[in-house]
């Protein structure tokens, strides 16, 4: 028999005919049905307002049972509405969203969050409103310190799991070696943490992940182009400033962190040829002139122009 009937009016306008025909040109439309355990058959039917030809799909769903704790739906949070996340891929996402039900509410209480064999403390989580013994679980992408995870829901004796898509470890490939990159961050400034070298290859890229992440000018793109300008810097001060010492701590690598490159350079000697002047402009008009002295290119700032 016919347990639910709704229907609904959602335009969607495409100019292009062949475009409708495109796997990935697709829109997700939610609705929420609450169902006792049982077997379902579910029909929808689409009618396209032009031409009013009709389509028509079915799907039969069982809905089992659960001991304790149910499913876990991923979703995602666009615009102040949660969608079904359903490709589980969380990169380019501060949090992901996880809803489950409990047989009892109570046992929000004795809930515990694994990523893989790491618990989760200090767990986010809200009631819904108006549903029965629903909840719904906040966690941060930052907390996620592996690639791929698996998720486990543990209420008790009753256990959920829910893999994840998620890079994160794409960083290490970017920093080969996370203790040079924290203390690079720590001596400008970027980070104020003196207390690293106990720390795990996990929690140190963590640090760097993190606050990267919250700085990344274009969130929901693959790439962080500001974390990329800084290894680059970095990276280039090591290969052309390394005099005396490590060149992202020389002047001229102090200089290329903090302003960028220049877009132009000047070198010239001294009336009595002992020293070698360098000019760098920069885009603002600043100008920075540093000063060799002794021969060896280990150059020094001279003077700031602005």
């Amino acid at each position: 028999k016919q347990i639910i009937h709704d229907s609904w009016k959602h335009n969607i306008i495409e100019n292009n005919y062949q475009k409708t025909k495109e796997f990935g040109n697709n829109e997700i439309l939610v609705k929420k049905i609450h169902l006792k355990k049982g077997l379902y058959k579910i029909f929808i039917h689409i009618q396209d307002d032009d031409s009013k030809n009709k389509w028509t799909m079915s799907e039969t769903v069982s809905l089992k049972g659960y001991n304790k704790i149910s499913d876990i739906l991923v979703n995602y949070k666009d615009g102040g509405k949660f969608y079904p996340l359903f490709d589980r891929s969380a990169n380019n996402m501060d949090s992901i969203y996880c809803f489950f039900q409990l047989d009892d509410k109570q046992d929000i209480d004795n809930l515990k969050l694994f990523i893989e064999n790491f618990e989760i403390n200090d767990l986010i989580v809200n009631p819904i409103k108006g549903s029965d013994n629903f909840f719904n679980l906040i966690l941060p992408t930052s907390l996620i310190n592996l690639n791929d995870p698996t998720l486990i829901f543990d209420v008790g004796s009753s256990k959920k799991e829910v893999s994840i898509r998620f890079k994160h470890k794409d960083i290490d490939k970017l920093f080969k070696d996370p203790d040079l990159i924290l203390e690079v961050m720590n001596y400008y400034g970027f980070i104020n943490n003196k207390n690293l070298k106990s720390k795990s290859i996990e929690d140190k890229y963590k640090i760097i992940k993190d606050y990267w992440m919250d700085r990344d000018p274009t969130a929901s793109t693959d790439k962080n182009e500001l974390m990329n300008e800084f290894n680059s810097r970095v990276q280039y001060s090591m290969d052309n400033f390394s005099v005396l010492g490590p060149g992202w701590r020389s002047d001229r690598g102090n200089i290329l962190i903090n302003y960028g490159y220049p877009i132009n350079q000047e070198i010239s000697n001294s009336n009595d040829n002992r020293s070698t002047f360098l000019v760098w402009y920069f885009p603002n008009g600043r100008k920075v002139i540093f000063i060799d002295q002794d021969g060896f290119e280990d150059y020094k700032i001279y003077r700031e122009v602005y």
